[in-house]
């Protein structure tokens, strides 16, 4: 995915669109890797990524994203799941 994202920002055309907003494209995309890295079970590996996201760009913290990838990686799987049983309900 990161190589994704360097060769797309190579892309002249793309960089100049994305002029000023390579971090915060950077930080979403290490969020998004968090993400996966929860959904495949590897919740020691969220915090490298998150941690990566707010090197890269802090105001990724006021992100809903970021947010709910912190959550998850905080409450775990089974208060999440609980969590969604709960509001199902409600």
């Amino acid at each position: 995915m990161l190589t994704a994202v360097r060769y797309v920002l190579a892309d002249p055309v793309v960089a100049s669109r994305a002029l000023g907003r390579e971090r915060f494209i950077r930080g979403c995309m290490y969020v998004t890797i968090a993400l996966n890295a929860y959904a495949n079970g590897r919740r020691r590996r969220v915090w490298i990524w998150l941690l990566r996201a707010l090197a890269e760009w802090p105001p990724q913290v006021f992100d809903a994203r970021f947010g709910g990838a912190l959550g998850r990686a905080a409450l775990g799987p089974t208060m999440v799941s609980r969590m969604r049983h709960a509001a199902a309900r409600a």
